[in-house]
């Protein structure tokens, strides 16, 4: 048999053995005490990947399937899920599921709805999940399933250990899903921290047997140990039937296995064990107490074909074995002593502290992972802890925020492998010395002026409660900083005997108090009795006028609290403006408090729709101008605009403000034809206030031009038309989109023809009157551009600088020109120039040195040679 065939077989066993145990004690597993348990499934982006040809998501989805199907009936079963949801989100963790007695339809559709998608947080779905169990401080389970290691910068060893220093009684399972072994041996002391059982496996097979195994340690209870014992089966009954002997299971051939380890070990250090035999990659090596049956294994490390392998020593110093496990059978094979000797600690700080400080300590020790300081009580319980700091090599310094309560207390260096404090120092905090001072009596919600000395420990802060209110409690406040021994905290709303606390920020302990008295704040409103809707109306007011505190118009039955537009009241502008609601009927002013908008004070007014007429044309051109004659509030923001019959309220296109002293307004009608309206829209909700109806018509444009012209021409055309405002003429290719458009001549009343330059490129062209409103063609008519011919007759030869005429032909365009240049010269060079406009045949002085020339025709549009004919010039006549 090869190695990888033994090896697969070798798995297969150890888990059949496992499977067997816990399957054999179902029967009594169902009478358990219910157990709370959370499956923290990995949903990221790792697990969309494949395994032989599957998604490991899909297998995760159907193994936990089979694993619902056949669940204990004492287990409360939940879900934690993360990573399903977005991409590069560590704080992506969705409790789907409360643990609860299971509903399996529900469980399943739950889990079949999960993608794959984002990152591997975790640490923090572990803390997730150890918040979402009640039962969490009584004793609960969870099974995290993972493919993959953090990916979130964190340290779940250290957070697990910290979770457990809290008080948090919480079991982990940890299932490593197609991870290598140095993967797997770096998330094992989430397992190991927990009394949890670490199972690795890289098939559904061998993943539905871990979750099998997982979920029947959840229902034994978390009072169960760990060791697996296989249980006592039952004689078989008496029978006179003769069966077949079974088929023998095959002999597994084992030899014994030399260890070499250390004579003594530091408890809990990692150390180095060398071993010789031949050695199964499954095979693993633990270390127990010497006392420790067969069986029994704790901290362990797999071969994995290396030689010597890394353990981790037990915490407790003790007279320890460590041990050689056969992956197969789970006999050992070889077995060596070490001595675990006492770990070496200390901490020290300064003797004495102001309550609430943050205090540096110093400290040595092993600095295992999960190792911290703290600062407790004196009489704290081994393994209690309040703020901490992490034991890390190369940082023998730091700082941890002491006691909020005047007391002894102690510094103290615990593990965190189990807890054990290792090394203490005693600390005894003293009352912080704190004053305060401040006015006696202050208005309800008004800004009160406090000066104060304190430690000023970071979260510290100043705050005014009622005097009956419970310690630690705190409304609005400000926080206590050096250097500002003046702060403003706002006063509560509730008058009556209060108090000023200074609260330390670790603990919310009152260091110091002082009495004030609030007084109700006393406010007036003065205003007219009616006003018209959407309008500002004038209040004179008195009173705080706090921070933030504002006046606004409500209705009569708005609920406190509730407001609309409004005016901040300001000290020293007793006068405002608040505009009114658009709703006629009774309604309120209302002062209402900055600091909890409580009403302070109410004053009747009654709200009347506005008058509004409109006097309009009943028909008009699309997109022309319309008059406009109106009467109405004219608040502020009101508007008039044209839009169709059936557009929506508060809809609008084109408009013109409604302000008084301007009854006639000039507004655009829409270049759509058909029943419109003029609306008078209120500027403070776009309601309609009031309209009426206009038609509008299509504008008749006629446009006459040549039909046929050659590149580069001046176009006349004459047209008929609106001439709205921005209306303009262009000519453009016959493709062009309707929104192109070059070279537009406006049109203006009284101006019946524009001219046109033609482009120079040759083609089907169109002249369209565009509508300036929305910039659409209202009118077209086609024009076909012909290439131009050009003729050009110089003499042959001719004498420097001598004036010679040039017969030519061509389009004449406006500035169109003849030069001369010499042979070969770019297209854009120019020499001695005549423009065309001075007809044929065309004089020109020749240049001044002799050579081979070109005499050409130039476009005055876009300067394209259109001819081109040579000419020699010499120095002399020969």
């Amino acid at each position: 048999m090869n190695r990888s065939n033994w090896r697969h077989r070798s798995w297969k066993g150890f888990w059949f053995f496992i499977l067997s145990v816990s399957l054999a004690t179902g029967s009594w597993l169902q009478a358990q005490e219910r157990q709370e348990c959370l499956i923290v499934l990995d949903a990221s982006n790792s697990m969309s990947g494949y395994k032989k040809g599957t998604q490991k998501m899909r297998i995760a989805k159907g193994v936990i399937g089979e694993l619902v199907a056949t669940m204990p009936e004492n287990i409360d079963l939940g879900l934690v899920v993360y990573g399903h949801r977005r991409k590069s989100d560590c704080d992506d963790i969705e409790l789907m599921i409360s643990p609860a007695p299971l509903n399996r339809s529900a469980f399943m559709q739950t889990v079949n709805s999960i993608r794959p998608n984002g990152k591997t947080p975790l640490t923090n779905a572990i803390e997730f999940a150890a918040n979402s169990l009640s039962t969490a401080r009584e004793g609960a389970s969870i099974i995290l399933l993972t493919d993959g290691l953090e990916t979130c910068k964190r340290d779940p060893c250290e957070a697990v250990a910290a979770l457990l220093a809290s008080g948090i009684k919480l079991t982990a399972h940890v299932i490593a899903f197609d991870l290598s072994a140095d993967q797997a041996s770096q998330i094992e002391c989430i397992a190991e921290l927990t009394g949890g059982r670490f199972l690795a496996t890289d098939n559904a097979e061998g993943l539905l047997d871990a979750l099998t195994v997982a979920i029947n340690v959840v229902a034994t209870g978390p009072s169960q140990i760990t060791t697996i014992q296989p249980v006592p089966q039952p004689a078989p009954a008496p029978t006179a039937v003769v069966v077949a002997e079974p088929e023998p299971e095959p002999v597994i051939e084992e030899f014994p296995i030399t260890l070499t380890v250390p004579e003594s070990v530091p408890a809990g250090s990692d150390f180095e064990v060398a071993w010789q035999g031949p050695g199964n990659p499954d095979d693993f090596i633990t270390i127990v107490p010497d006392w420790a049956e067969e069986r029994v294994y704790k901290n362990r490390s797999q071969i994995e074909q290396n030689n010597p392998v890394t353990l981790k020593a037990l915490i407790d110093p003790q007279k320890a074995e460590v041990r050689y496990i056969s992956a197969a059978t789970k006999k050992v094979l070889g077995r060596a002593t070490v001595n675990l000797t006492e770990v070496e600690a200390s901490v020290s700080g300064p003797s004495e502290a102001v309550q609430g400080n943050t205090i540096t300590v110093e400290w040595t020790g092993p600095a295992y992972s999960g190792d911290f300081l703290t600062i407790v009580a004196k009489d704290a319980e081994p393994g209690t802890w309040k703020a901490i700091a992490y034991a890390k090599r190369g940082t023998p310094e730091v700082k941890i925020t002491g006691l909020p309560e005047a007391g002894l207390g102690e510094i103290r260096y615990i593990t965190g492998q189990d807890r054990r404090t290792l090394a203490r120092a005693d600390i005894n905090f003293v009352e912080a010395f704190v004053t305060l001072s401040a006015v006696e009596e202050a208005i309800a919600g008004g800004d009160v002026t406090v000066e104060w000395a304190g430690p000023a420990n970071k979260g510290d802060y100043i705050t005014i409660v009622p005097a009956a209110t419970e310690e630690g409690k705190y409304l609005k406040y400000a926080y206590a900083k050096l250097g500002e021994p003046i702060v403003k905290v706002t006063a509560p709303m509730d008058s009556g005997p209060a108090e000023i606390r200074y609260i330390a920020g670790s603990g919310r302990a009152t260091l110091a108090r002082i009495p004030i008295l609030i007084k109700e704040a006393e406010v007036t409103l003065s205003a007219p009795a009616d006003a018209v809707a959407g309008s500002a109306v004038n209040i004179d007011w008195d009173g705080p006028g706090n921070k933030g505190d504002f006046i606004t118009i409500v209705p009569t039955y708005a609920e406190e609290r509730t407001y609309m537009k409004y005016a901040y009241a300001q000290p020293g502008e007793y006068a405002v403006k608040v505009v009114a609601p658009m709703d006629a009927g009774d309604a309120e002013i209302r002062y209402l408090s900055g600091s909890n908008r409580q009403v302070l004070a109410r004053r009747p007014i009654t709200i009347h729709l506005p008058e509004v007429t409109l006097t309009a044309p009943e028909e008009t051109v699309a997109g022309s101008t319309v008059k406009i004659e109106w009467t109405g509030p004219a608040n502020q923001g009101d508007f008039i605009t044209i839009v169709s019959k059936y557009a929506d309220e508060r809809t609008y296109s084109k408009v013109g403000y409604a302000k008084r002293g301007s009854e006639v307004l000039d507004i655009v009608a829409p270049m759509d034809v058909g029943e419109a309206e003029v609306r008078y829209l209120a500027g403070s909700d776009r309601r309609t206030l009031a309209r009426v109806p206009i038609q509008i018509k299509a504008a008749e444009i006629v446009l006459n031009a040549v039909r046929d012209a050659t590149v580069g021409n001046l176009i006349r055309v004459e047209w008929q038309g609106p001439a709205n405002k921005g209306d303009f003429i262009t000519l453009v290719n016959k493709s062009a989109a309707d929104s192109f458009h070059q070279r537009p001549a406006y049109v203006t009343r009284g101006k019946p023809v524009v001219e046109l330059q033609a482009p120079m490129t040759p083609g089907e062209m169109e002249i369209r009157y565009i509508g300036g409103a929305n910039r659409v063609p209202l009118g077209r008519i086609p024009l076909t551009l012909a290439e131009t011919r050009v003729g050009l007759e110089p003499p042959e030869s001719a004498v420097i600088n001598q004036t010679i005429y040039i017969h030519w032909s061509g389009p004449q365009n406006q500035n169109d020109y003849l030069t001369i240049v010499p042979a070969g010269s770019p297209d854009n060079q120019r020499g001695p120039v005549t423009y065309t406009n001075q007809g044929s045949p065309a004089s020109i002085r020749l240049p001044g040195e002799s050579g081979k020339y070109e005499v050409r025709y130039i476009a005055g549009q876009g300067r394209e040679v259109l001819g081109r004919t040579p000419i020699e010039i010499l120095d002399s006549e020969q």
